[in-house]
């Protein structure tokens, strides 16, 4: 409730001089932060139900916990002094940083993730979406995750959470995102010369593949990037010298948040009649 503040008249007796609005809200700046190395030290917000901010070390003191460096939990008491009394016991977490530079190592059935280990973490959970939840998949205390037995271009979309465990309870940090999948299957390449002057060069499509490459040389030169398209199908040339062997190498490509993965090349050479 609010209080009153009394003067003395100088007879004895007292008299009300103001109204001491009663205090409406105590909280810190933030009741999360995350680990950098640093003692971290929130302010102290105090308001009256008329909206003023009370002063620190006028209308109270703030105590912290020691430390405030290593992810965990710490306490802060505030003590009312003056026209206030009493105190009151605040709470925030210092969380362990998101893990960075993410890296992958894939191949058609299994992929790697690699991150930077995060500075006072126990050990990562690592996430991925299914039908649009999250589902926990591991736990590890290393840097990376392997996960075997998996379909060929397929995306998965995964997080990594690190954690600390302090005084036996678990301490779960911010997370990032990492968007990847498997190698798409190496594709079935087919190349003719039905006529003369004339070849021609086809692939089949594979599954989850967004596109395909389609690579050319002529002899035993370097191969060059023709084109890139984003159906299976069939390209045909005409106007060709006779006796030249033409080498086409198709890959399929799958487009994700890391960059674009690609399979392994399928290669056919054909002579021009």
């Amino acid at each position: 409730e609010s209080g009153v503040s009394l003067k003395s008249c100088g007879c004895g007796c007292f008299k009300v001089s103001s109204e001491i609005p009663r205090i409406a809200s105590v909280k810190l700046s933030a009741s999360e932060v995350v680990y950098n190395g640093k003692t971290r030290t929130p302010s102290v917000i105090v308001k009256d139900i008329n909206g003023n901010t009370l002063v620190n070390g006028t209308d109270y003191t703030v105590t912290y916990a020691s430390g405030r460096k290593l992810p965990g939990k710490y306490s802060v008491a505030v003590e009312f002094i003056g026209d206030y009394y009493g105190t009151e016991y605040l709470t925030f977490t210092i969380l362990p940083g998101a893990p960075t530079k993410v890296s992958v190592i894939q191949n058609t059935s299994a992929i790697k993730l690699s991150w930077s280990a995060v500075n006072g973490a126990t050990g990562y959970r690592i996430f991925y979406k299914k039908n649009g939840q999250w589902q926990i998949c591991a736990t590890v205390t290393t840097t990376s995750c392997t996960f075997k037995n998996l379909k060929a271009g397929a995306k998965y979309t995964f997080a990594i959470q690190p954690y600390s465990v302090v005084g036996g309870k678990s301490i779960y940090g911010k997370y990032v995102e990492y968007t990847t999948a498997t190698l798409p299957a190496t594709v079935t390449a087919k190349a003719a010369s039905p006529l003369k002057g004339k070849i021609s060069v086809g692939w089949n499509a594979v599954n989850g593949s967004d596109g395909y490459q389609v690579w050319y040389k002529t002899g035993n030169g370097a191969y060059k990037l023709y084109n890139t398209y984003s159906k299976a199908g069939t390209l045909s040339f005409a106007g060709l010298k006779s006796g030249i062997k033409y080498t086409f190498a198709v890959r399929a490509g799958i487009r994700t948040s890391g960059g674009n993965i690609f399979g392994a090349y399928k290669t056919a050479t054909v002579t021009v009649k």
